[in-house]
């Protein structure tokens, strides 16, 4: 959890200053982030395993298969998270306060590059894989 606090201070550091509307687009960004870290571990494991845990969640709720559900379904998780991990009660002022560290959100950005990339990077090699 102290890497996941520290990006989260070091993101929260610039938005912080601006007086209004940061906190929806923290919320937002960070909910983003999060999903695309979900489906990245999730087509890891399948790309390895071949064992995709989000579809047999997912079978198991046959009014769920459709694609946007399925999307839904993942989000949904990520915002609750987001929300009690760091909005609750305003929590967002004690990981400011204890993470400190200032980058200006290059910690976060660059976890965040890595991990599209990464995705993408696993995209490619399952596309080739299957077509071989």
């Amino acid at each position: 959890m102290n890497l996941y606090y520290t990006m989260i201070a070091d993101l929260l550091h610039p938005v912080e200053n601006k007086k209004t509307g940061w906190k929806p687009i923290l919320f937002i960004q960070l909910t983003i982030w999060l999903y695309f870290n979900i489906l990245t571990l999730s087509m890891t494991i399948q790309l390895f395993t071949g064992y995709d845990p989000i579809n047999e969640f997912l079978l198991c709720l046959p009014p769920f298969r459709s694609g946007h559900t399925y999307m839904i379904i993942q989000i949904i998780p990520c915002i609750c998270f987001v929300y009690f991990l760091i909005f609750f009660k305003k929590r967002y002022i004690y990981i400011s306060r204890k993470y400190h560290k200032h980058r200006n959100g290059k910690l976060f950005i660059i976890y965040f590059i890595g991990t599209i990339i990464l995705f993408f990077a696993i995209l490619l090699l399952r596309d080739s894989l299957i077509g071989m």
